[in-house]
């Protein structure tokens, strides 16, 4: 990524904001876990990268699972499949002896974090305040065994998510989300032959926020929810 990128400073902020969100009475939710699947479009953000915060796009698709701890609070994990693509020619930045190159490559993506929704989240239970809209917020770490034709290369990284969720039943649940996530590597756009150069086009030294790559995804999802929390239990 650009050494003066500024793409993963509103991110990162928004992921440290989860810890500062104050939380009110909680309450179990009614079921304890959701599994779901989501569709969208993830787009890459390094030296590559268009000269626009949302870049060339690809598909995206994964499974996800979440442990809902009460009305605002979930662990969630979701296993991912993204496409990733750029071209120099657009790219915000200019290349050592004017080099060029096109690159495609794919991610294989686990994730494991912590949501928070800003309302308490239910179609039932109004006279806790409930809603069956909320905006929510999401942050953990992930990990990415990333490929082409020629290399596999295997990356951490940490990710922040932001989201609205929409319970159509008591069962049902409609979620839209961003999520971008900041990796260890500086090689996804170099796992092609003849591509190689772009995991350091300027030699620079590179640090974990500084001259890495990184990648965003939207999304739409439908989860449906299992196992009905006994009476009385409260986490």
């Amino acid at each position: 990524m650009k050494l003066g990128s500024s793409h993963w400073i509103l991110p990162l902020l928004l992921c440290c904001s989860i810890l500062s969100i104050p939380t009110q009475r909680l309450s179990a939710q009614e079921y304890v876990y959701e599994l779901g699947g989501r569709l969208g479009s993830s787009y890459y953000m390094g030296d590559a990268a268009r000269r626009a915060f949302v870049t060339s796009y690809a598909s995206a698709l994964s499974l996800i699972g979440r442990y809902n701890s009460n009305f605002r609070w979930a662990w969630t994990t979701e296993l991912g499949y993204r496409g990733l693509s750029g071209d120099t020619r657009y790219a915000d930045n200019v290349f050592p002896e004017g080099r060029t190159a096109r690159f495609s490559s794919y991610l294989l993506n686990l994730r494991l974090g912590g949501e928070f929704n800003f309302y308490p989240l239910s179609d039932k239970f109004r006279y806790l305040g409930t809603r069956s809209f909320s905006p929510y917020i999401g942050a953990g770490l992930a990990g990415s065994l990333a490929w082409s034709q020629s290399r596999v290369i295997p990356t951490p990284s940490v990710y922040c998510a932001l989201g609205v969720k929409y319970r159509l039943s008591a069962r049902l649940s409609l979620e839209a989300e961003w999520q971008w996530q900041h990796t260890w590597s500086d090689g996804l756009d170099a796992l092609q032959a003849g591509r190689t150069w772009l995991s350091d086009p300027y030699r620079l030294n590179a640090s974990w926020i500084k001259n890495r790559d990184a990648f965003a995804v939207l999304s739409l999802g439908l989860t449906y929810q299992l196992k009905r929390r006994k009476q009385g239990q409260c986490d």
